[in-house]
């Protein structure tokens, strides 16, 4: 006599279906009257779809006092005041002008000499760091402050990851003579010589020319620690160390304009091809287990595969001004600090381009993965030549861009599947929301949307909220995207008499807005 799967225990179809992908478990609940009562009454299935559609992971050995119950209901709180922008406390935290970074909810602040570039010759000094992890009443994180003295050492910029209680700082780079740049290889927490770094300091002499600025940007994803090294000349060298073996595991040498670790196995950077008799920027992807000789020149470098950027006219020389920055928050979070963290899975890469004004592409985790599975040996089989993705291929449907003008300073401002901008006079904030489950629970329940809320689904190359930017040097025809999105504004915290709002920065807990007050800088801390 057969058994259907439906005749078994209530308990034991439970705990079938709670093994399954959320995308699954919403498939069963339409299957049958049964099915579906069975999801809707289980608190936890509800509370792993929830999780899923907010972009978050469960966080099961911080509070194990608490019932699923009770972290559904926070889940839900914390849901609701994001999509309403509704915070629940606001701090002003006042430092000294600095080098500072906002990274998985820690804000890190010191007093180095990031804006003193140009006071050569001092004698190094003791660096101060600031660290501040906001409280959360929803995820019942807690607030941390703590501080940490780097003595003798004139810090010119700093990374950080908090899952590693990893802390980069690199000496000033302002210099007369040719000399090595040293990184102090340190814990966030002590200031001391990290423990799993073998090599406390890492020394390196970049080869570019004496005598020039040299403006350094970091990344640390895993084991690898990754430093672009740059300066007014067109070359640049792209380094990627094994941070606890102080040792380089590649080095490129060419003119590239930024970079980005996609995962532990992939590295993006931004260099130029020659399409059309035109140069143009497009995004190479290595794989960082491959083996690589130490030093490569750009042209050598061996790639997984090339995205081609928006077609932008690329004008690469010193005499006219071309940036590119390519901004995400790597989602290393404190262990056991909270309920729920961001996903891994869901991250946003927001590329901002400069040529005479500014483009800011908008690209998942997701778009960049789904191509490279693409091009990885099984797919592609003997196949030597990276494959080309053109723009139509890939970003049509899988990137947003609009023509908004980002904050210019070195900060992250994308967490999760989540952006922040400041709208065009810096009165209101904008949040972009790219969490696709998220937006389709919106568009089934419109009636729950808060006012300030947009969704757009449609074709567009210009966010409908700023049509009153000006024309961009792109074309329209070249600019069609239409990965689906929630945009809420909200006015920027600003009290009157003060100096307008700079930047914004945004987390899984809270929103920060950056305010200058004579020579100290205001961060406005926004909790959720």
């Amino acid at each position: 006599m057969k058994t259907s799967l439906a005749q078994l225990p209530t308990e034991i179809i439970e705990a079938i279906i709670s093994l399954l992908p959320v995308t699954t478990i919403v498939a069963c609940s339409q299957v049958s009257q049964q099915w579906r009562h069975l999801v809707l009454q289980s608190p936890y299935l509800q509370y792993k779809v929830d999780l899923r559609v907010a972009g978050l992971e469960d966080n099961s050995s911080f509070r194990p006092d608490l019932s699923i119950a009770e972290r559904h209901n926070q889940l839900r709180l914390h849901s609701a005041a994001w999509d309403r922008l509704q915070w629940n406390s606001t701090e002003d935290f006042t430092i000294y002008y600095g080098p500072w970074e906002f990274l998985s909810g820690i804000l890190v602040t010191s007093d180095g000499s990031g804006l003193d570039q140009f006071n050569l010759g001092l004698a190094p000094k003791d660096t101060r760091f600031k660290f501040k992890q906001p409280p959360s009443v929803y995820t019942h994180s807690t607030e941390r402050c703590w501080e940490i003295c780097l003595a003798d050492i004139r810090v010119h910029d700093f990374i950080v990851d908090p899952s590693q209680d990893l802390l980069v700082a690199a000496e000033d780079l302002v210099r007369l003579h040719r000399k090595p740049c040293h990184l102090h290889v340190l814990s966030m927490t002590t200031g001391k010589s990290h423990d799993h770094a073998e090599v406390p300091r890492i020394d390196y002499q970049p080869s570019l020319q004496a005598f020039e600025f040299m403006a350094i940007k970091f990344q640390v994803q895993g084991h690898f620690l990754g430093a672009l090294f740059s300066s007014s000349s067109t070359q640049a060298e792209l380094v990627v160390w094994d941070w606890k073996r102080g040792i380089i595991h590649q080095r490129i040498i060419g003119i590239i304009l930024a970079f980005a670790f996609l995962t532990d196995g992939f590295l993006l950077f931004v260099s130029k091809a020659t399409l059309a008799a035109a140069d143009v920027p497009v995004f190479n992807v290595i794989d960082l287990a491959r083996d690589h000789a130490q030093t490569t020149n750009l042209g050598d470098v061996e790639y997984v595969c090339t995205f081609e950027y928006p077609p932008i006219p690329l004008d690469l020389s010193p005499w006219q001004y071309t940036m590119v920055e390519i901004r995400t928050d790597p989602l290393s979070f404190v262990p056991d600090s909270a309920l729920f963290n961001t996903s891994s899975a869901d991250q946003l890469f927001v590329i901002t381009c400069v040529v005479q004004e500014a483009s800011v592409l908008v690209v998942p985790l997701s778009t960049f993965m789904a191509h490279i599975r693409l091009c990885l040996p099984k797919a592609y089989g003997d196949q030597k030549s990276p494959r080309f993705f053109s723009f139509q291929e890939w970003g049509q449907m899988g990137s947003r861009i609009f023509f908004v003008q980002p904050s210019d300073v070195w900060i992250c401002y994308a967490h999760g599947m989540k952006f922040i901008v400041l709208e065009e006079g810096a009165d209101n904030m904008l949040v972009f929301d790219f969490n696709r489950l998220a937006l389709r629970k919106a568009e089934a329940n419109p009636s729950n949307n808060p006012s300030t809320m947009e969704i757009v689904t449609s074709q567009s190359s210009v966010n409908p909220i700023l049509d009153e930017l000006q024309t961009s040097p792109l074309t329209e025809s070249d600019l069609t995207t239409s990965l689906p999105y929630r945009v809420k504004k909200v006015p920027v915290p600003q009290r009157p008499g003060e100096d307008p709002v700079q930047a914004v920065m945004i987390s899984e807990t809270s929103i920060i807005a950056v305010l200058s007050v004579e020579e100290d800088m205001i961060f406005r801390i926004l909790s959720f």
